[in-house]
């Protein structure tokens, strides 16, 4: 049994579509002989070897579109088949994967108002009386913000994972920002697009050159008189307003040891994770 194909006819065609693109076509018509052997007009096809999106023989840019396959009756053995390829350089456009999108970013800042109770170079701030501010001193401030956007498949996207990244803060250094100065907030959107399900993310990361960990002044009305606690007195008064202790004893710091010997007490509340394992493009 052979498969014989014979090339009987071909032609070409030139249009410029609506938008503007040159559009090329092409068509060919091949008479194909079996001896000894029936086959059936789909494997008639395949024994000749093009199927839809196989490229032209010569233009490789133009590509099956349409097969038709007449099979032409006559007496056994033979059996012949006309088939006709149609060949077109402008080819559908396939849905667009969106996983597969460039990663957005943008950067901003936002004013705002804060209370500080430090000044830039760490030293608390006193009134004259050599006492903290009750409440701090507001100022203003310029928050920057950077917000990455990034499609993320629903086979690998992890809800319990994402939800424990809010409000988490840096453990590394990340663009540029030491440990604990980032801000993470991250909010997703489950999305169907054709045949596609996947998470629309947003990751906005807030910059806070403070830090976000609470550091209150270490001061109070009371402070430590071996293992017991005894009210802080100012010229034989009880102190109405908190005042700075030593680290070290909780013994109220006198007035020629303020602001140097100050501090503060730093609290780990703010989850901590490597924000370079979010593998966000800087």
């Amino acid at each position: 049994m052979s498969f014989t194909p014979q090339l009987i006819e071909e032609s070409g065609a030139y249009e410029v579509s609506s938008e503007g693109r040159l559009i090329k076509t092409y068509k060919r018509k091949y008479r194909c002989s079996n001896t000894g052997g029936f086959l059936t007009l789909d494997e008639a096809v395949i024994a000749l070897g093009i199927i839809p999106g196989t490229p032209h023989p010569h233009y490789p840019n133009a590509l099956a579109r349409k097969i038709t396959n007449e099979r032409l009756f006559h007496q056994d053995p033979y059996y012949d088949w006309e088939i006709g390829i149609d060949y077109t350089t402008d080819m559908p456009k396939f849905a667009e994967n969106p996983m597969e999108r460039p990663v957005k970013r943008r950067v901003f800042t936002t004013e705002t108002q804060r209370s500080i109770f430090k000044d830039r170079n760490g030293t608390l701030i006193l009134d004259s009386a050599g006492c903290p501010f009750d409440g701090g001193v507001q100022v203003n401030h310029h928050q920057p913000t950077i917000v990455w956007q990034r499609n993320e498949s629903d086979d690998t996207f992890d809800l319990s994972r994402f939800l424990s990244l809010s409000g988490s803060v840096n453990s590394d250094s990340f663009a540029g920002c030491d440990p604990e100065t980032l801000l993470l907030v991250a909010t997703s959107d489950e999305t169907f697009e054709n045949t596609y399900h996947y998470w629309s993310s947003t990751y906005t990361i807030i910059y806070n050159d403070l830090g976000w960990q609470p550091q209150p002044v270490n001061a109070g009305l009371w402070q430590r008189d071996g293992s017991n606690l005894t009210r802080i007195m100012l010229d034989g008064e009880p102190a109405q307003d908190p005042q700075p202790l030593y680290a070290s004893s909780g013994k109220v710091i006198p007035l020629s040891g303020r602001p140097a010997d100050c501090n503060f007490i730093k609290v780990d509340h703010a989850r901590k994770i490597a924000f370079s394992g979010l593998a966000l493009p800087i």
